[in-house]
């Protein structure tokens, strides 16, 4: 556990060649003091994909990823609530390896465990089916990832608030999809609310949100496909840029004034 947790302080630090050779020693350790199949081994496993991930190495990770699901598997159940961790990493790699349809089957497993742990409605599964919707997404599957997305908006606004960033960011993800179905009146309508929470943000923040300037973007172009004019897009998004640049000044004279 002291090598993990030293290697796990390395990563975060970026050192990820000498994070590596601690997981391996924990690993190699594991293998030989508890046995190849004992839990301790699937965590030992587990924490070194987690290292070759960061380290842009997915087939390295997807193997011990999958070494350490079965294994946690054979010891606790095929339902058990702490695979559904190792599903959705196991997931996101086989994603980012173009691989989709064995990503989705994980992640659909995953949120099945979860779902029956925490309860349908709990705002700890809007990630996941974030990460679903946007795996659906990019499969064409629009109409599947669509209630994904209304599923994790209502979470976070249940949770959060609907002035909260992250039900911002939500309602973004929902709007884009909107968007590329061509309803671009209900995603102006979102990219709307989304830059406006973000600007209240803003207020509270010692400089512009960092996800405000894409916001924009977005409301921009969702009105000039619905044939606003130019003018009308530039003012409305002019109106949150000179409010920022407002809050930016006032800023710099309070600092000033100190």
């Amino acid at each position: 556990a002291d090598l993990t947790q030293f290697a796990a302080t390395l990563r975060v630090a970026n050192r990820l060649t000498d994070a590596e050779s601690l997981c391996r020693q924990a690993l190699d350790l594991a293998r030989r003091g508890v046995g190849a199949q004992h839990p301790k081994t699937a965590l030992a496993a587990h924490h070194l994909a987690g290292v070759l991930e960061a380290a842009h190495r997915p087939r390295e990770a997807e193997r011990l990823y999958r070494e350490a699901l079965e294994i946690e598997e054979r010891a606790f159940g095929l339902d058990h609530p702490r695979l559904a961790g190792r599903l959705y990493h196991l997931a996101l790699v086989l994603a980012g390896l173009g691989r989709l349809d064995e990503a989705e089957l994980h992640f659909r497993r995953g949120l099945a465990i979860d779902e029956e742990q925490l309860g349908p409605d709990s705002p700890d599964l809007a990630p996941v089916l974030s990460e679903l919707a946007g795996l659906l997404e990019d499969q064409g599957q629009l109409a599947a990832a669509e209630p994904l997305y209304r599923r994790a908006l209502k979470m976070h606004e249940r949770a959060d608030g609907p002035d909260h960033a992250e039900s911002a960011l939500a309602a973004s993800n929902l709007g884009q999809l909107l968007e590329a179905r061509g309803e671009l009146e209900a995603a102006r309508t979102l990219y709307e609310q989304t830059a406006t929470t973000l600007f209240a943000q803003t207020r509270r923040l010692r400089g512009p949100h960092p996800h405000l300037r894409s916001a924009l973007q977005n409301l921009a172009r969702a009105m000039s496909g619905l044939g606003w004019s130019e003018w009308e897009v530039n003012a409305e998004v002019t109106k949150y840029e000179v409010l920022v640049l407002k809050r930016e000044r006032s800023k710099w004279d309070d600092e000033a004034g100190a």
